[in-house]
């Protein structure tokens, strides 16, 4: 498993991240901001529904774009 230390690549407050997640199969791969923070195998979820979340705080999305890679 790859993971990269985020802080280096998060933006402050008041400015939009960009997050790119790929998920094909057992395989999910998280570029934050331009530098990929995640690349990792999981058998326990390769299929089912998309959702956004977040633990607390406010949180705004824009621009989500989901698309297939079939």
């Amino acid at each position: 498993m790859h993971l990269a230390a985020p802080s280096a690549v998060i933006n402050s407050g008041g400015q939009w991240n960009t997050y790119q997640i790929t998920a094909l199969g057992s395989r999910l791969v998280v570029n934050l901001n331009g530098t990929q923070t995640v690349d990792t195998t999981d058998d326990q979820f390769t299929s089912g529904p998309i959702a956004l979340q977040y633990g607390a705080g406010i949180v705004r999305f824009r621009n989500v774009r989901i698309r297939s890679l079939d």
